[in-house]
């Protein structure tokens, strides 16, 4: 039986580290809670460039991180596991994103803290140097948690979950 050949396909967007802190008891609020903490990488995009990957299809990934400890490690992971990681600009103004969920005993979400402030400048400025390499992969799966600004330079103008596209139409902005 022959392999299926799959188009590469590029995942623009969120890749960051996920933090998961179960408690040991019912979570109280204005104290300590004794908890055990897991770290792992998330993010849409990383989740749908990784799993894609895994299905043996060609996969890039186009994130942005901090110039951070936990950049380099992100990078060096998500490297290893075989993505084709092209590399934006690491900001020096904010740190990789995490985000943390706090969960009760029973797994349920107590709360979540979400630092994403560097998705803020995930924008066409840092994209602009990449124009070769994005318009090398035919398919792209793009989050569409990204700056509107973003999305329209991307060709997609509204904010959601995530959107497939197959590359039939020019990059206006960033072409130009």
């Amino acid at each position: 039986m022959s392999k299926l050949k799959h188009s590469p396909v590029l995942c623009i967007g969120a890749a960051h580290w996920d933090v998961r802190s179960q408690s040991r008891e019912p979570v109280r609020r204005g104290t300590s809670n004794p908890v055990s903490v897991s770290r792992y990488p998330g993010g849409v995009a990383h989740n749908v460039a990784v799993n894609l990957c895994r299905l043996g299809s060609s996969t890039g990934l186009v994130s942005r991180w901090g110039q951070d400890v936990a950049g380099d490690a992100l990078q060096s992971l998500l490297t290893d596991t075989g993505l084709n990681v092209i590399s934006l600009p690491r900001s020096e103004l904010c740190p990789t994103a995490t985000y943390t969920a706090v969960l009760e005993p029973s797994g349920e979400l107590a709360f979540g803290l979400a630092d994403m402030e560097i998705y803020d400048d995930f924008n066409a400025d840092v994209l602009g140097p990449l124009k070769d390499d994005l318009t090398s992969f035919p398919i792209w799966f793009v989050d569409t948690n990204l700056p509107e600004e973003t999305l329209e330079v991307l060709g997609i103008g509204k904010r959601g979950m995530g959107l497939l596209l197959r590359m039939r139409f020019q990059l206006r902005n960033l072409l130009s």
